[in-house]
């Protein structure tokens, strides 16, 4: 009976032993007070688990931003006009070609007025103004009626660049706007050219309007018959919140940028975005001038990461380039 009582004795201390082990092992050592293994400590210091991102920071600023408009565009000449012969014929000698420099009063081409039964001197086509000619419409033998033109000569020494505006953004184009012009030719290489006339009507067949800006003479490179690349400023805002385009995160329609906490933890910031200039974004509403934002390792972050700033090259390292 005793030998039983004995054996009973000893299973039941073995049983506590296991509890106590179990749970020494469940909290990790550190009792059932404890949080859960890799909770951050205290202070909100993390753990040797929790995981820090790596980002970049800017900030937003204060400053000014346009709504532009791209439009394909063509260098010409300011002063262009086209010749027609006096007689209706056919062309019997053309005396210039495309490029040729030609005095007031000299002679393009001539035109043969005569008829089956009936011979005519031939009517010379004389230039109304010094130039160069920019256009040749007609070849020898072809026949002509005096409202065929001949020839355009054009005014070299100043040069405009022609570019037909949509209908939904004529309102936007006033007479004091500058636009930037990349020549096509030479891409990368753009200047400045103030409006120098914007037509009076809207063009019922192609809805557009005809809106010209001044070549500086000194720009070497510009010559007439380019094509060219025009960024016009539709709207311009002064004095507004404004961040790098990066900074934004849309998701499920919703845009907002992350912001740092004191204790270096994401917070998401939601935001209006307004203007968009190339790689600038106003902001609307949402976010204060000065205010820490991350610009790359926002797209693996969210509300409540550990982040640190760290250098760009560092950054793509760890995020393969994620921004």
């Amino acid at each position: 009976m005793n030998k039983k009582r004995t054996i009973s004795v000893i299973t039941i201390g073995v049983a506590i032993v296991l509890v106590l082990a179990t749970a020494r092992f469940a909290f990790g050592g550190r009792g059932p007070g404890a949080g859960p293994r890799g909770a951050a400590g205290e202070g909100g210091a993390p753990t040797a688990t929790e995981r820090v991102y790596s980002v970049e920071l800017d900030q937003a600023r204060t400053g000014t931003i346009r709504s532009l408009i791209r439009l394909n565009g063509e260098i010409v000449p300011t002063t262009t006009v086209d010749t027609f012969a006096e007689v209706a014929g056919e062309v019997q000698r053309m005396f210039v070609q495309v490029g040729d420099r030609v005095g007031r009063g000299q002679t393009v081409a001539t035109v043969d007025p005569s008829r089956p039964g009936a011979r005519f001197e031939a009517s010379p086509v004389t230039a109304p103004i010094s130039g160069t000619i920019t256009a040749v419409y007609v070849e020898i033998g072809g026949t002509v009626s005096t409202a065929t033109p001949i020839v355009t000569v054009g005014v070299l020494d100043t040069l405009e660049v022609v570019v037909d505006v949509p209908e939904r953004f004529v309102g936007s184009v006033q007479p004091d706007i500058i636009a930037e012009v990349e020549l096509s030719a030479f891409p990368g290489s753009t200047f400045s050219a103030p409006t120098s006339e914007i037509s009076p009507l809207l063009d019922a067949t192609t809805r557009t309007k005809e809106v010209r800006f001044l070549v500086d003479p000194d720009e070497q490179r510009a010559e007439a018959g380019m094509f060219v690349s025009v960024t016009i400023p539709s709207e311009i805002r002064d004095d507004v919140v404004v961040v790098p385009i990066e900074s934004v995160v849309t998701r499920a329609g919703q845009s907002f940028v992350y912001t740092v906490a004191a204790d270096s933890t994401a917070v998401v910031v939601p935001v209006e975005v307004g203007l968009i200039e190339n790689q600038r974004a106003e902001i609307q509403a949402g976010l204060e001038p000065g205010a820490p934002i991350v610009v790359r390792g926002q797209n693996v972050i969210e509300a409540g990461s550990r982040v640190q700033a760290i250098a760009n090259d560092e950054i793509a390292a760890e995020t393969g380039g994620d921004r």
